[in-house]
């Protein structure tokens, strides 16, 4: 095989102009710029399905909205009057993008607003933080979707273009921060949805130019090499932010995963119980955070795991490790047999008396009042350690309580814990803290429901 066959095959393998139907794909561009009627109800339905998603944790949901979202017409359309050089279209597209993207905002915000679900869900939080990845998702994005679009015969591309470039998820997160009044929610996610847009159109704009679409408007050498010059600023100033966000993104990343280790290797996992682990990164100072039960570690011996910690590039980084009893293993012990008399065994004769049916309701609820007494002094013990899993909590508050199915007379026993929180607290910040209450309680208390009630 010859230089000349391999040129041909390269060229033929890799040709996109073959096939391009210019004329039907402006018509198509043009067609889906406008936002009114039909497109409007599609966005505010799509937005509204994209919001429940979001809220939910319902990736199923995101998708769906992404499908029958129209936001990618007046995006192509910028991208399109850039390199065809047409003004009038380039004014329409970023007129009804502006309307486009404040019907997003206000249908967001106002379902956020009513939304009885409060709490920040994972799917909201990876909106939040774009990276150079996003600014190459969304190029090749659009680079893909603008040749699909150019072809004769239509293909399923364009469907996975919406979902791949996903416009409409960041819009709707940037709601959520409004609705909430996070102001960093709202600035990070409406910079993914700029940035996918801005994107999109610039793969737009290079494949129309390579495609050699017709221009409505000559101009000059000099003026092109201005335009061309204006979008390569415009490109890198867009993508500077995302490239910082990124580095620090891998930074982070690359730090959990040598604390991660360090944690794993080091700490005598055979003597402590590791209740909690919080590891935060700072470029200037991070740190790791341990929250355990067990054999105390002595003074010298994390002298020794914060030299260790050199060997794992953590030179910068803090080493806390908190423990439950300042008296060592004879407190922890002690702990340990106050739960268990206190707590399981209660819970065992409980659940026998349940089980056979031998006590009335009535003689029952009179016997779990003196149990509750018992309890007491387990509890005492139990609210210390409560202390280091849960910062933020004002009051906690935990009873052995009994439920009776009034159908069937059956009595079901339930530990029921209260909690009052730090007015200040983050809705955020008491979720992840009651599912270490929770994941604490199964230890302590095991084979026991357990009821979690924030008394505010």
């Amino acid at each position: 095989m010859n230089f000349h066959s391999i040129r041909a095959f390269i060229i033929k393998t890799f040709n996109i102009k073959e096939g391009a139907d210019k004329e039907a794909t402006k018509e198509g561009i043009l067609r889906d710029i406008e936002f009114r009627g039909i497109n409007a109800w599609i966005l505010i339905a799509s937005i509204i399905i994209a919001s429940i998603g979001l809220n939910t944790n319902a990736v199923a949901l995101i998708i769906g909205a992404m499908l029958i979202s129209p936001l990618m017409g007046p995006i192509l359309g910028i991208g399109y009057a850039v390199a065809t050089y047409d003004l009038a279209t380039l004014t329409k597209s970023l007129k009804n993008l502006g309307i486009a993207v404040a019907i997003s905002l206000i249908t967001s915000t106002i379902y956020f607003l009513l939304s009885p679900i409060s709490e920040i869900q994972s799917e909201l939080l990876a909106r939040t933080r774009p990276t150079l990845l996003d600014v190459l998702v969304a190029f090749f994005g659009g680079i893909a979707g603008i040749i699909a679009g150019s072809r004769k015969e239509k293909s399923n591309v364009i469907p996975g273009v919406a979902i791949a470039t996903a416009l409409m998820p960041p819009l709707c997160t940037a709601g959520f921060g409004l609705a909430s009044g996070n102001i960093q929610f709202f600035l990070s996610a409406f910079y993914l949805f700029f940035i996918n847009s801005v994107f999109i159109s610039l793969a737009t704009w290079f494949i129309v130019k390579f495609l050699e679409f017709p221009v409505v408007k000559v101009i000059d050498s000099i003026t092109t090499k201005k335009v061309h010059r204006y979008i390569a600023i415009f490109s890198i100033i867009t993508m500077t932010p995302s490239i910082i966000i990124g580095y620090g993104v891998i930074k982070e990343s690359a730090f959990k995963v040598r604390a991660e280790q360090f944690i794993n290797n080091e700490l005598p996992r055979d003597e402590i119980q590791i209740i909690e682990k919080r590891l935060t990164y700072d470029k200037d100072s991070s740190q790791i955070e341990i929250f355990a039960t067990g054999k105390v570690i002595s003074n010298e011996d994390k002298l020794r795991l914060r030299r260790r910690m050199n060997s794992y590039n953590l030179k910068r980084t803090r080493l806390l490790i908190h423990q439950t009893g300042a008296n060592g293993d004879e407190l922890t012990g002690k702990i340990s047999d106050a739960i268990k008399v206190g707590i399981l065994d209660e819970i065992i004769r409980h659940g026998e008396i349940e089980r056979k049916k031998q006590v009335a309701l009535i003689d029952s609820l009179s016997k779990r009042i003196e149990e509750s007494r018992q309890y007491n002094a387990a509890f005492n013990n139990i609210s210390k350690e409560v202390s280091l899993l849960m910062p933020h909590l004002l009051k906690y508050g935990q009873a052995i309580a009994i439920r009776t199915d009034l159908s069937t007379q059956i009595n079901d026993t339930i530990i029921q814990v209260t909690l009052v929180w730090n007015n200040r607290t983050p809705i955020s910040s008491r979720k992840e803290e009651r599912e270490r209450l929770r994941q604490w309680l199964q230890i302590r208390v095991q084979n026991q429901k357990f009821e979690i009630i924030d008394m505010n």
